[in-house]
């Protein structure tokens, strides 16, 4: 092994090693869910195609009203992360629709309560600008402004 991780083998191929990988395994102990779904609005950034999907967890969020929607799309979401982790048992926190002072606080609270292990983000944004180039993420307030953050 060289110095910038890349094994000589037979035959002169190379095989590089990922230097990004962790030297100490860290264990998820958290997965926030934030969904932004902004149900009935189209992102000011995007025209969206016709026909396009419409499905959000497998459930047309159209068919029942926004609450409900919204709820059950959160609770489908969580199913499908507690089945593919089903080995570990992880702290579930939604934010729904959330604001940003919302996202802020679930953020920190699941921060602290890690302490030095994973948590996951997953952030859904319907209906919000694409995030910038930088990796910063939209939200709505309640009055349907758009907010940087």
């Amino acid at each position: 092994l060289s110095d910038d991780g890349i094994h000589s083998g037979a035959g002169n191929q190379y095989t590089i090693t990922p230097t990004w990988r962790l030297r100490e395994r860290m264990k998820t102990v958290g997965v926030c869910l934030v969904l932004a779904l902004n149900i009935g609005t189209d992102p000011p950034d995007l025209v969206k195609p016709t026909p396009c999907a419409k499905l959000q967890c497998w459930l047309d969020p159209t068919s029942i009203s926004r609450l409900k929607a919204k709820e059950r799309i959160g609770e489908r979401l969580e199913q499908q992360y507690a089945k593919w982790q089903q080995r570990s048992k992880l702290k579930y926190r939604r934010a729904l629709d959330p604001t940003v002072s919302a996202v802020k606080d679930l953020c920190i609270r699941m921060r602290e309560s890690a302490k030095n292990e994973r948590v996951l983000f997953h952030f859904n944004g319907q209906g919000t600008p694409r995030p910038t180039a930088n990796g910063e993420i939209w939200l709505l307030t309640s009055i349907t402004r758009i907010i940087f953050h």
